[in-house]
């Protein structure tokens, strides 16, 4: 859990990490070193004055409780808010795991602090939890209280883990909830089903997730690779490999919406699309409207992201994976040029079905 919480805030721009603890496990240890190695700062801290010789008068110091899951929107949202505040939810008894600050009132497990509150924390009894300790501070001295909707919590966007089933319980739902929000017909359906089998053993490996990631863009490449050497069975096959490699990524990854992995994004889709047009240019029969045509295909994949379809419609139209397969199968039949203009004026056809038919189950607009 320390990983994921470390590794979603590093997605946001933290860059230095203070961990409190009263020993150091193996494991621990391992996954500081880890994120030592890609340039994060991984400090132990046992007691207030330690905590205290790592801040700086204008530090800002977030404050995440140990166990609490939350998803990458959340973090995104909240390390993006400049005022100190106190992450809470309502006291209701289906909140009873979360730490209770008043009567009404419970923890969520994060908050924004100044480092005049750390600064001003006392030494400690042995055994009080300095996380604990900032936030009574932190209400002592009036920090605004950020109320969290019960409704993240009921949809698993936060949670507190206690037990093993609670661990189970969310790994479940991430994977679901990942799953379920591709849109593509084979990214769903397909890919989704395979990626979902495969997450706990990536997750279970220390550079499982890194690897993954690494891995998508070397297929990426080879994809690329292969249609510059016209060798185009192999550049399709690879292609949709990769776009498994990218599903399989956001299902077990970190991510936030960051610049960062908006910008990895960008780039991996510019590869492939740089690798079918090449393809379209190096094959042997190439005809002068190929080219065009996977300019054209291209160009309908990412239209349909932004316009509201039926679910069916959209399920063909936003599928790479779905194009890079169609492609393959024509490059299996050296019709690789005819099988383009074919799948162009396929998705043609089905943007006009999807915009024109009974608008029944229209898809909301949906970022690629």
């Amino acid at each position: 859990m320390i990983g994921w919480q470390v590794a979603m805030l590093r997605d946001c721009g933290v860059a230095t990490f203070l961990i409190e603890v009263d020993s150091v496990s193996g494991e621990l240890l391992n996954v500081a070193d880890s994120f030592r190695h890609d340039g994060a700062r991984v400090e132990f801290v046992r007691s207030a004055q330690e905590l205290q010789s790592f801040l700086t008068p204008d530090t800002r110091l977030i404050v995440q409780a140990e166990a609490h899951y939350f998803s990458a929107p959340i973090v995104a949202d909240l390390t993006q808010r400049t005022a100190t505040f106190i992450a809470t939810i309502d006291g209701r008894d289906e909140n009873a795991g979360f730490e209770r600050i008043d009567l009404n009132t419970r923890w969520a497990g994060f908050a924004a602090l100044d480092a005049g509150t750390a600064r001003s924390l006392m030494e400690l009894p042995e055994g009080w939890s300095i996380t604990s300790s900032l936030l009574r501070h932190a209400v002592q001295r009036g920090t605004a209280f950020l109320p969290i909707a019960q409704g993240k919590l009921q949809d698993g966007d936060i949670a507190r883990i206690s037990t093993q089933a609670d661990a189970d319980a969310l790994a479940e739902h991430m994977l679901s909830a990942r799953t379920s929000g591709a849109t593509g017909l084979i990214e769903r359906h397909v890919f989704g089903g395979i990626a979902k089998w495969l997450a706990p053993y990536i997750w279970s490996s220390r550079p499982g997730t890194k690897a993954v990631e690494i891995s998508k863009f070397a297929f990426a490449f080879a994809s690329l690779g292969c249609s510059a050497a016209g060798w185009i069975v192999a550049a399709a096959f690879t292609a949709l490999f990769a776009t498994f490699l990218h599903m399989l990524a956001g299902v077990t990854g970190n991510f936030g919406d960051t610049v960062r992995h908006r910008s990895q994004k960008l780039l991996f889709w510019s590869i492939l699309a740089a690798s079918a047009l090449a393809a379209a240019l190096t094959i042997a029969d190439f005809g002068q409207d190929t080219t065009p045509f996977v300019g054209v295909s291209i160009g309908l994949i990412l239209a349909a992201q932004k316009i509201g379809l039926p679910r069916w419609c959209a399920a063909l139209l936003q599928s790479p994976a779905l194009v890079a397969f169609a492609m393959l199968v024509a490059a299996g039949f050296s019709v690789f040029a005819i099988g383009t203009k074919m799948i162009a004026l396929a998705q043609v056809g089905l943007l006009v079905a999807g915009l024109y038919l009974p608008k029944i189950g229209i898809k909301n607009r949906n970022q690629a």
